[in-house]
């Protein structure tokens, strides 16, 4: 299976959209999360730390495993869509497109 990138994802599902602060990262905790659970399942994306490396991938709907927040989808994926696995790893940022925090 070959994965999908964000260019891909965002041709398929539309924007991620924006949680109440206007980032369209959710958090995995507090007023985020609380976003995030009351969105259609459809439209949840778990956004995942790459193991060994610096890359982030989206996987459909809640996973808890190397989880670092979420990204809701403009469209929902269709149980079509689950069943045939063709969207389980989508490449959000690759590592050498991470910007460092400043003053790390």
């Amino acid at each position: 299976m070959a994965t999908k990138n964000e260019d891909q994802w965002l041709e398929r599902f539309g924007d991620a959209l924006e949680n109440s602060k206007g980032s369209n990262f959710f958090n995995i905790f507090g007023e985020d999360f609380e976003e995030v659970k009351a969105a259609d399942e459809k439209t949840v994306w778990t956004v995942v730390e790459g193991d060994g490396n610096e890359n982030q991938y989206l996987l459909p709907g809640f996973h808890a495993v190397n989880r670092i927040g979420y990204v809701l989808s403009e469209r929902p994926i269709t149980e079509e869509e689950l069943a045939s696995g063709e969207w389980d790893e989508v490449l959000w940022f690759d590592g050498d497109d991470l910007v460092p925090a400043r003053g790390v």
